[in-house]
């Protein structure tokens, strides 16, 4: 049988599209296995609440900084080398977190993290387009963007399990496997694909001025503030407040991304469809609002489906966000605009983790911890209004 280029070429946009997603799940498994780690972490090392927020915040401060550089050196060097160094930031920051012997320690590690986050950040979503035309795009957009719920549903059951059974630092050693396989996994198979741009200089400052991917940056800005402060808070508000074990308010906190993990590549394929994104933006931020403060007010039962109703709302969003890129700039210049939803969402993400820990330092509310991130969720909608997309 004659194998042409064309099939070779199918094959490779989905190898290269799951090396980029088991890329980002080894990113954000380090950065999500630390809320069922809070109370733990906490305890050991005698510090507050909003200090262990900074455990998120200082992984995200790199990306605040280094985008701009990220977009620069994704055009010059291409993916692959871009996103290997930044899979070796993430092995470096397991060891380190895995063997820290203070807090300081622990947040140089973090740091690290973050250094490697703010590449795959913007290189593997920004892959993702130069394989894929626009009619295709939602769907494969959709398949990458559960790495995130994927990192989440295995990092908080699988922390909180072994946190009980060997203690906190285990679980970095689980981040350090994933971390090693994927680095792996990704230098040997991602590369450029056709509709990449390169070249020796930087080609996409005129892209930084257009308006409307600062405003698709601004939407996830608030709307990663609205759920990962949720993802990053619920563990121990559920504990805390709701009488829940770690090991069960890890598994109920992780529902959210359970639903989302078949939600969001279905979202995705329906505007392919529809060929509209902004009406699933929309709605998706005026549900999750509303299922938030409805999360605010409840308890057993009831409160476990709220979170699994966050899941389905909030998957409507971040597959169809992140189409926005290509379609405003184009596929070779889509690195430039998730540079843009980069610096966003990492001042969100920074700014909303030690926020939600300070709300609960301070009032010691279950209810209004969950209302500062229905909040969040409220200028989310209001930002998607704005924008001038389909």
């Amino acid at each position: 049988m004659v194998v042409t280029s064309a099939a070779v070429s199918q094959r490779l946009k989905w190898a290269v599209l799951l090396s980029s997603l088991l890329a980002f799940v080894a990113y954000a498994f380090g950065f999500q296995v630390v809320p069922p780690l809070m109370t733990a972490i906490v305890q050991e090392f005698g510090v507050s609440n909003a200090e262990a927020g900074l455990l998120m915040s200082f992984v995200l401060l790199p990306g605040i900084i280094l985008s701009i550089p990220v977009s620069i050196a994704m055009e010059r060097y291409g993916a692959r080398v871009t996103g290997g160094v930044a899979l070796v930031c993430v092995v470096i920051s397991s060891f380190m977190t895995a063997t820290a012997n203070s807090f300081t320690a622990l947040l140089i590690a973090r740091l690290i993290l973050g250094i490697g986050g703010s590449l795959i950040l913007i290189v593997t979503p920004a892959i993702v387009p130069q394989w894929f035309n626009r009619e295709e795009l939602g769907r494969a957009m959709g398949i990458f963007t559960i790495s995130m719920p994927i990192a989440t549903i295995v990092a908080f059951p699988t922390a909180g399990t072994l946190a009980v059974t060997y203690g906190w630092r285990s679980a970095f050693y689980v981040s350090l496997a994933i971390g090693v396989v994927a680095t792996a996994v990704y230098v040997l198979i991602v590369r450029d694909g056709p509709m990449a741009t390169r070249g020796g200089g930087f080609s996409g400052l005129s892209a930084f001025k257009n308006a409307e991917v600062w405003k698709v940056g601004i939407i996830w800005l608030f709307f990663n503030g609205a759920i990962l402060s949720f993802n990053t808070w619920a563990p121990t508000l559920l504990t805390t407040y709701k009488g829940f074990t770690p090991v069960e308010a890890s598994f109920y906190a992780s529902l959210m991304s359970w639903i989302s993990l078949f939600a969001v590549p279905i979202y995705g394929t329906l505007s392919d469809r529809i060929g509209k994104r902004k009406v699933f933006i929309v709605a998706g931020a005026a549900l999750l609002c509303l299922t938030e403060v409805a999360a605010a007010y409840s308890s057993g039962i009831i409160l476990i489906a709220g979170i699994m109703a966050i899941g389905l709302v909030s998957a409507m969003m971040p597959g169809n966000i992140q189409t926005l890129p290509s379609e405003i700039l184009g596929p070779g210049k889509a690195g430039v605009g998730f540079a843009v939803m980069g610096i966003c969402g990492n001042i969100g993400i920074a700014a909303t983790q030690p926020l939600a820990g300070m709300i609960l330092d301070s009032t010691g509310s279950y209810s209004l911890s969950i209302l500062s991130m229905a909040l969040f969720a409220a200028l989310c909608l209001g930002s998607a209004l704005l924008v001038k997309v389909k």
